[in-house]
């Protein structure tokens, strides 16, 4: 009787050993997972931050390469660009223009028979060839001299005294026949840096370019 009573005690007292090894084990493999969890989850967001930097690194580099050749591409165009100057050819739609001489006539003129012509700035004479390389015959655009601040002057009144023939006037020019004409300005005294602004064919052409005279007003 007495043995049975022991081997009872005895299986009861094991049971809760080996139920609190069980509790030790899964609280120890929890712990694991957590771990692992957290470590998982550090090395992600390292990574993301090595990629965002690495992606950020990148992104600079090719905004400072594509900043670089935009700049030398522009650099390189404005090196090659040059401005129109007496003796070039220019071309403005249908209109090929080319200022074969200027002239500075001072601010007076005498012409036999007549009396001086005088003018309180300087008249400026323009010799030019002009050659209507389209299709149909058109009529001659606007001109007019641009100086270094800007002012702008039109053709002179006079220059029908001063020229004679040569002065233009409403020119219609037909298909591919070069012809040469003169034209005369009266500009201020200290205009300076002055340019031929010429339009294209038609009195109400908007396009326009620039020519260098290579001479001042004063």
């Amino acid at each position: 009787m007495s043995s049975q009573q022991n081997s009872v005690v005895s299986n009861n007292v094991s049971k809760p050993n080996s139920n609190k090894t069980l509790i030790i084990v899964l609280v120890i493999l929890g712990i694991l997972l957590l771990s692992c969890s957290c470590c998982a989850v550090l090395y992600s967001i390292g990574t993301s931050g090595t990629a965002n930097k690495s992606s950020t690194s990148s992104s600079q580099d090719l905004s400072q390469v594509t900043g670089s050749s935009l700049t030398n591409t522009t650099q390189t165009s404005a090196s090659t660009s040059s401005a129109n100057k007496v003796g070039d050819v220019v071309v403005i739609d249908d209109l090929q223009i080319k200022v074969l001489s200027v002239e500075n006539l001072g601010n007076s003129i005498t012409k036999p028979y007549l009396s001086p012509i005088k003018t309180q700035g300087k008249f400026i004479k323009i010799n030019f060839e002009v050659e209507n390389i389209g299709k149909d015959s058109q009529y001659m655009g606007n001109m007019q001299i641009i100086d270094s601040t800007g002012r702008t002057f039109d053709e002179s009144d006079q220059k029908f005294s001063i020229l004679g023939d040569s002065a233009t006037f409403l020119e219609k020019l037909n298909p591919n026949i070069k012809s040469n004409y003169s034209t005369v300005f009266d500009v201020a005294s200290d205009a300076k840096a002055l340019k031929l602004k010429t339009s294209g064919f038609g009195l109400f052409n908007t396009n326009s370019v620039l020519i260098e005279l290579g001479i001042n007003g004063s």
